[in-house]
């Protein structure tokens, strides 16, 4: 019986009017009855390791130069905008099947200055900084990355790095770090594609006159790769998560003390016992 089902018979059992507060009164009360707590940082499923292949996977935006590429970066968020503005008055509260947020949320990804890798075409800001940088909270993150998903602009893959700890109950052995988001334009709908298509080839064709009018035709610089300090260490890559991890280790370091004095006391105990029994006889 799954918990959708369970919540709705507690619902009329509890008084209780949505079935989503019945849904969680029963996670709440199963995982009560468990006997293992829950760990404070769950790998989500379908996380890879951070140097997985499937974490570094590369997008080529343009023809190779950074020029077009900067192009392809300003054409794919001047399409969201004029897409959002298109659908606003057939979806709720005139929004756009790509929210303002969206927007907002992909001129942060694509921007170079706040970590977009022109070479590869991806990102891997946290949501914290995304929500700082793009204005909003961390719940508009999440759901803005759902629209551009499903119009089939954004892709991410959930990375996790190795903590390196001791191999103890309770201690993640794996903590979740950023997500790293790769544009792909390959999967984008129909009428997004349309709009990119027209705003990429209006944008190409203004840098070629400018280029012309000021003799730089043919001077463009080559993508090439930026080399990045390589941070590996979970203190710096998800730092809440490692300070869980090392608190973690230390309760299960104490709970296995108090439990080899424990046994060390029986065993103590037990000899005393037996000694005494064997002076007797």
């Amino acid at each position: 019986m799954t918990a959708h089902a369970i919540g709705g018979v507690a619902a009329g059992l509890a008084g209780i009017n949505t079935k989503n507060a019945a849904k969680k009164l029963v996670r709440e009360t199963v995982a009560g009855l468990s006997a293992r707590p829950r760990t404070p940082n769950p790998v989500l499923r379908g996380s890879v390791d951070i140097d997985d292949d499937r974490a570094r996977a590369i997008v080529r935006l343009g023809d190779g130069t950074v020029e077009d590429a900067l192009d392809t970066c300003q054409a794919l968020v001047s399409s969201v905008k004029e897409l959002q503005a298109e659908t606003a008055a057939e979806t709720r509260y005139r929004q756009g099947i790509v929210t303002r947020s969206g927007a907002r949320l992909l001129e942060v990804l694509l921007d170079p200055r706040r970590g977009f890798d022109l070479h590869s075409g991806t990102n891997d800001l946290a949501h914290s900084d995304l929500a700082r940088f793009a204005g909003i909270s961390e719940r508009q993150v999440i759901r803005a990355k759902k629209q551009l998903e499903d119009v089939g602009l954004l892709e991410w893959v959930r990375r996790t790095v190795k903590t390196g700890l001791e191999k103890l109950f309770g201690v993640p052995q794996q903590i979740m770090v950023s997500c790293r988001y790769n544009i792909s334009i390959r999967r984008m709908c129909p009428r997004l594609a349309e709009i990119y298509a027209r705003n990429l080839r209006e944008l190409r064709a203004a840098r070629a006159r400018r280029e012309r009018r000021l003799g730089l035709f043919g001077q463009r610089r080559p993508l090439v790769r930026r080399e990045r300090p390589q941070r590996r260490h979970p203190s710096l890559l998800n730092p809440t998560g490692w300070a869980r991890a090392i608190e973690a280790q230390a309760k299960a370091k104490a709970q296995l003390a108090a439990a080899y004095k424990a046994d060390e006391a029986r065993a103590i105990a037990f000899a005393e016992e037996l000694a005494r029994q064997q002076s007797r006889e």
